[in-house]
């Protein structure tokens, strides 16, 4: 390529472009630098070691050579004999005058194992010079390398250096070069044994053979180092040939594959795989030999951690192994495994060590020390939620060591992990208890006595580890231990009924006690505590079991979580975190037979508003059922010193009107009967002159009157008006479907709760206001809808009245009373000219047919406009009274 040409491929590169994506490959140079220094520097190791051995080797193997060459030439002192011997013979021959004929001299021709032991020697020293000569000058290549690749500190730059330099090194098979220097070496040494057997034999047959079995000893080792990698591939030996039959295997194998199926596209890829990478998938294979090789290696790392912040970044890696940011990562049944052995490993200690690390010693600093607890509690929690053997796991020893002086911010992580702890050591008490009741009815039943021993003995092993329920049954198996049990007694065999019970209460009130405690706990948090969700699905008891037995641990949870609420801070988001803590207990409150209401609840549905109790949604069913037993015998403030009866009397009456009131996917239609023993009992109790009951009343009439079916229910008298303008048909049967008695009916029930809301607003006019009386008028509406044109003159002008007072008496909630009649009760829709929310039976009709009356809703309207002279829909009211009724007189 010219000048120009490179000068134009140059103009071409932007200069942007190339810093832009610098830090690209940045992270390549980075992988690169560490992969290729680690190569270069191991071929550098490698190179010293075999020039010291090479060169020792090489001394040695001269002093032999220096021995051995002479047998290849003459050797002057057998000349020197061969004189001496012919001038002998020619002084004998002389004496006897006899004539010596001297032989001719012989020609020198060197033994066979001169020859053979010489070459093999001189070989042996070539190989090893030449692998001393190699190594040096792969060391300088070396050098060479390292050096190139760091000439230049642009990342572009390096980066395009590294490739081109590492992929010539392989263009030009710079690694079979690394792997033939040492099979010089090996070849050398060979040589040089199979040379030493070669010289030993004319002087020695036994040496000789001594020299030839070390040989072949040598050749056999070195065949089966060479060959044991290609049966096993975690085999830590190798020699340089090991490779050449590992591609020998290979091809011997592709071969053979494409003789039987034809190609060798659809073969495996592990055919094409070099010896390195297939040590690689050997190693990752799942299967019980890798589970057992990690299960090792985590042991050898426990124990080799001596010091606390090796062992706290152990620790945090616990939990990320097991958990990602919202769920169990996809391999935690295998770690999982893996970490609970760790857990059972008595030797290891893991679980009190990481207990250990809570305690803040002082040496460290503040945040220092709120990073370590959290770590080791978010360890401990995760080492807990996969907790999957049916035995549990004891951690009363880590119970024990948390610590209660905790850094700002780690309640959040600790009470998730304590939880979970005292969870799971409940499993191991539990399965422990339920074994030894088994065998102590097994040893009655074989005339035994009675021995409650064990079962105190295995409950002293908690001592620093204390919970209500274990309290309790330690308290009941003391009981027995001064009693005389005697072989065969019947006192015996209902005392093993009685532990057993025990037994199985102690787990119900356990079980259900550690969920209650850890919402107590959370419930001091302004929002939820470390993996809320998880932890609580996870120890999340039946709530079918018997309910007296948690009955008390309940209510204690409730009072305290409504407890924790203070009305100043009752905003977003703390109120909805609360919300999902009642929502949680609430369906633990099952109970068996009527009961009151708890205490807790009362005051929580009082504090929230009635359209935000979505948390009671699951147990509205059972509060209706409750309300009539908690109206005759409110619950008094159990956690309290002082109580009021009428207080009390008050609050469940407020929470009556709330639940009674709630939105409508949230009311529950219990029946008229349930209603009716509801209403009886308001009348009964509350005071007419309460502005709560008054509330109430209105909201259960109205519920009443929605659920009768006929006109001649018992109820009636209490709800239904005397004066009606509605004509019962003849057919007044509640099983009567016809259209007539169904029309009757509905507009019966309709003129009933237009009374009653002229009934509810005669005590608006007085000096006091009812309880919410806006907001019980807006519930009203929900029942009322547009009439028909039937509604007695007597209710039209005691509704009318009502109207008018309101906006008569010096209360601020008139004017908004008002509003809400016209918007929300639907009884000015027709004069509003509103669409019929209900379209049924019969076309609407005017009904304010009695003049006094209209002229009252015309003056309070009037004065209405004064005070919202914007609102449209009161200025159409008051035409219409008059357009309508005027062409209806015509």
């Amino acid at each position: 390529m010219s000048d120009a040409e490179k000068a134009e491929i140059h103009k071409k590169v932007d200069p942007s472009e190339e810093a832009a994506a610098s830090k690209l490959w940045a992270v390549y140079v980075s992988e690169a630098e560490k992969y290729d220094t680690s190569l270069v520097e191991s071929w550098k190791s490698d190179m010293e070691g075999m020039l010291i051995f090479a060169g020792l080797f090489s001394a040695s193997l001269t002093a032999f050579i220096i021995e051995s060459y002479k047998t290849l030439i003459p050797d002057p002192g057998d000349s020197t004999v061969q004189l001496l011997s012919q001038i002998s013979q020619q002084l004998a021959a002389s004496t006897n005058g006899s004539t010596f004929q001297a032989p001719a001299p012989a020609q020198f021709s060197p033994p066979a194992t001169s020859l053979i032991c010489n070459v093999l020697w001189f070989l042996s020293l070539g190989l090893s010079l030449s692998c001393a000569l190699i190594a040096t000058l792969l060391e300088q290549w070396a050098r060479d390398f390292l050096h190139r690749t760091n000439m230049r500190s642009a990342p572009v730059t390096r980066a395009r250096i590294f490739s081109y330099l590492y992929y010539g090194m392989k263009r030009f098979n710079m690694h079979t070069v690394v792997e033939v220097i040492p099979l010089l070496l090996h070849s050398s040494l060979v040589f040089f044994f199979a040379g030493l057997v070669a010289f030993l034999s004319p002087i020695n047959v036994l040496i000789a053979a001594v020299a030839a079995g070390l040989l072949v000893i040598v050749v056999v080792v070195y065949s089966i180092l060479t060959l044991l990698p290609l049966w096993s591939l975690d085999c830590p030996y190798r020699t340089p040939l090991s490779t050449t039959f590992w591609k020998l295997s290979k091809k011997l194998m592709v071969t053979w594959y494409k003789q039987q199926h034809g190609t060798i596209e659809s073969s495996s890829t592990s055919l094409s795989e070099t010896m390195v990478e297939a040590m690689s998938s050997q190693a990752m294979i799942v299967s019980p030999a890798r589970t057992t090789r990690d299960h090792r290696a985590l042991v050898w790392t426990v124990k080799s951690l001596a010091d606390d912040i090796e062992l706290e970044t152990f620790v945090e890696g616990l939990t990320r192994v097991l958990w990602g940011p919202n769920d169990r990562q996809y391999t935690y049944k295998d770690y999982g495994d893996l970490i609970q052995e760790l857990m059972r490993n008595q030797d290891l200690r893991l679980l009190s060590r990481i207990a250990g690390l809570l305690h803040d010693s002082g040496l460290l600093s503040v945040e220092a020390s709120r990073h370590r607890q959290i770590t080791c509690n978010t360890a401990l929690w995760a080492m807990t939620s996969i907790e999957t053997h049916p035995e549990g796991q004891d951690f009363s020893l880590a119970l024990n060591r948390q610590t209660s002086t905790e850094q700002k911010g780690v309640k959040h992580y600790s009470i998730s992990a304590r939880a979970l702890m005292e969870w799971s050591t409940i499993i191991w008490v539990t399965n422990k208890l339920v074994m030894l009741a088994k065998d102590l009815e097994t040893a009655v039943k074989g005339g035994y006595p009675l021995d409650v021993q064990p079962l105190q003995h295995h409950l002293t092993e908690y001592k620093g580890w204390e919970f209500p329920a274990l309290k309790s049954l330690k308290l009941n198996l003391h009981n027995f231990q001064y009693i005389d049990f005697r072989p065969g007694d019947e006192y015996s065999s209902t005392t093993v009924a009685n532990v057993t019970q025990m037994v199985n209460e102690f787990a119900i009130r356990a079980f259900h006690g550690v969920f209650f405690e850890y919402a107590i706990q959370s419930a001091s948090l302004e929002s939820p505590p470390y993996r809320w969700l998880v932890t609580q699905k996870t120890m999340l008891p039946l709530v079918s079991r018997p309910f007296s037995v948690f009955e008390d641990d309940l209510e204690r949870a409730l009072d305290e979580v409504v407890g924790s609420i203070h009305m100043d801070i009752w905003i977003e988001p703390t109120h909805q975190w609360i919300d999902t803590l009642i929502e949680t207990l609430c369906p633990f409150w099952q109970p068996d037979k009527p009961t009151q209401i708890p205490r807790a609840l009362i005051h929580y549905i009082n504090m929230r508003k009635s359209d935000k109790l979505d948390a009671l949604r699951l147990i509205v069913h059972r509060l209706w059922s409750a309300f009539p037993i908690t109206l005759s015998n409110p619950p008094s403030k159990r956690f309290y010193v002082h109580t009021d009866p009428v207080q009390d009397l008050e609050e469940v009456m407020t929470a009556l009107w709330c639940v009674a009131s709630s939105k409508p996917r949230l009311r529950y239609r219990p029946g008229l009967r349930l209603y009716q023993s509801i209403l009886e009992a308001v009348t009964r109790i509350g005071s007419p002159e309460s502005p709560v009951t008054v509330s109430v009343v209105a909201m259960m009439k109205t519920l009443v009157i929605d659920s009768l079916q006929d006109f001649s229910n018992p109820i009636g008298h209490l709800v239904l008006p005397t004066q009606t303008a509605i004509i019962i048909p003849v057919d007044s049967s509640p099983m009567s479907n016809s259209r007539p008695f169904q029309q009757a009916l509905y507009d019966r029930k309709l003129e009933a709760t237009i009374s009653l809301l002229a009934e509810f607003l005669d005590h608006c006019s007085r000096e006091f206001m009812p309880h919410r009386a806006v907001e019980t008028v807006r519930s009203l509406g929900n029942f009322i809808y547009p009439p028909r044109g039937l509604v007695h003159e007597t209710h039209q002008r005691r509704l009318a009245n009502g109207i008018q007072r309101l906006l008569n008496c010096n209360n601020p909630d008139g004017v908004e009373l008002v509003e809400a009649i016209i918007s929300r009760c639907h009884i000015l829709d027709l004069y509003a000219d509103l669409p019929d929310p209900q379209r049924v039976w019969s076309p609407r009709h005017p009904w304010i047919d009695n003049s006094t009356a209209r002229e009252e809703i015309k003056d309070t309207l009037t004065k209405y406009m004064m005070l919202n002279p914007v609102h449209r829909t009161v200025s159409t009211i008051l035409a219409r009274l008059d357009s309508l009724h005027s062409s209806a007189a015509d």
